[in-house]
């Protein structure tokens, strides 16, 4: 080999040096912008199974509160029942086991985060709820301050009325026939008949202004 193709060979390894040079300076380019890309991605599904999990669990903790309310209304009607009971009876009430609130915190702190995957007649029923509960509680906290008589019929019969109304929209937010009345609530929860007449003669006396013989 000569002095010139000696030259033209070393000529010809520094051009290719050098382009391999810029492949491999591209290359690290290429990967990182690839990882930017699926980091981001993988970051954005795990962030909405996350929120997804959320309000699945939200949506849990507010059907649990109803739950709790319905409950805690149907008992209660069960014992104002016995209150009226008394009353007629000319007795002294007794000892109610009635809540002094009917709050629903879980409701109340996750329904505005989740109201969106609610119907708007489901979302009716849980703002009704949401409202309700505080005049349920105001009521009861009247009650507890009264005498035995007929004013305090008038308020077991309001309360009666107000929590009939609450767990309508109990029966509502599950899709479920609402019971009409405080008869038919009443009804549903095996209360004997006996009992049922005697809230409806309450009734009958309380729209008579007390007129009726107790």
């Amino acid at each position: 080999m000569d002095i010139v193709d000696f030259d033209q060979c070393l000529f010809y390894l520094g051009m290719t040096s050098k382009s391999k040079s810029s492949l491999e300076v591209l290359l690290p380019y290429g990967a990182g912008l690839v990882g930017v890309v699926v980091g981001f991605v993988i970051n954005v599904v795990r962030d909405k199974l996350k929120d997804k999990s959320s309000r699945n669990s939200k949506m849990v903790c507010i059907d649990e509160d109803v739950h709790r309310l319905r409950h805690l209304m149907q008992i209660s009607m069960l014992e104002l029942l016995e209150i009226l009971n008394a009353i007629d009876m000319k007795k002294k009430p007794p000892g109610a086991n009635i809540p002094s609130s009917f709050k629903a915190p879980l409701l109340e702190d996750f329904f505005v985060d989740v109201a969106i995957k609610y119907d708007v007649q489901v979302r009716y029923h849980l703002k009704e709820l949401i409202t309700h509960t505080a005049k349920l509680d105001q009521g009861v906290s009247a009650l507890f301050d009264m005498q035995p008589g007929f004013d305090m019929s008038l308020k077991v019969l309001g309360l009666m009325d107000a929590l009939a109304y609450g767990v309508r929209n109990c029966d509502g937010f599950y899709g479920e026939s609402a019971r009409a009345d405080v008869v038919a609530i009443l009804k549903s929860l095996n209360v004997h008949e006996d009992k049922i007449t005697l809230y409806q003669h309450m009734v009958l006396n309380a729209e008579n202004h007390n007129s009726l013989e107790l």
